[in-house]
């Protein structure tokens, strides 16, 4: 039973080690002088993409790529290397670890300027990608800022015409407090009096 564990426990561990090698794509195909594109991931560190002789893992490298970083990215290679040569990708991190593509062979082309020169290309890390995300974060920061001022200004007018409405209230009450203090000296006491007396004056010549 402990010998079955153990190898168990072993399995579980490769298994893991596995999982944790960085990897480099089999592109469809390459040809002489033209871009190839180079996919890798779960990179640590410094990336190292070697071209060696197709299937020999062991052999000398026949062409060493400029050095790439970041746990995931692309490489568009230009390819330095004869048509018909028979090809294997390989990639090593700063693990240590080395992990390789299929073989494939070159395809011809008439352009052959590159044969003989350094490897060129151009390359896009997973850096680029977190760059774009931090743009984007701050766009939409800048849309909510604008978006919170034109709230504010929306309640500063809804303010302002409150404000407004409530002057006009307090101006028109005055008016009619005068309207009923002319409506109550109009018929205070002593206009009544006065006009009674004026009734009997008139009604004295019939009796």
């Amino acid at each position: 039973m402990v010998k079955i564990a153990s190898v168990a426990a072993a399995a579980v561990v490769l298994a893991g080690s596995a999982s944790a090698l960085a990897t480099i794509n089999t592109p469809p195909s390459i040809t002489q002088c033209q871009p190839a594109s180079l996919q890798w991931s779960n990179a640590q560190g410094t990336v190292r993409i070697n071209v060696l002789p197709g299937g020999q893992v062991s052999a000398a490298p026949i062409e060493s790529l400029p050095n790439q970083s970041g746990a995931s990215g692309s490489y568009a290679w230009t390819v330095n290397i004869a048509s018909g040569t028979n090809i294997t990708l390989a990639i090593t991190d700063d693990t240590g670890a080395t992990n390789y593509a299929s073989p494939l062979v070159v395809l011809s082309s008439s352009d052959s300027s590159c044969i003989g020169a350094a490897a060129t290309g151009s390359s896009a890390s997973s850096s680029a990608t977190s760059s774009a995300a931090s743009s984007s974060s701050s766009s939409r920061a800048a849309s909510s800022t604008v978006t919170s001022s034109a709230a504010s200004s929306s309640s500063a007018a809804q303010s302002s015409t409150s404000s407004r409405a409530s002057s006009s209230s307090g101006s028109a009450a005055p008016a009619q407090t005068s309207s009923a203090s002319n409506g109550a000296a109009a018929f205070s006491p002593a206009t009544a009096g006065l006009s009674i007396l004026a009734a009997v004056g008139a009604l004295v010549p019939f009796l």
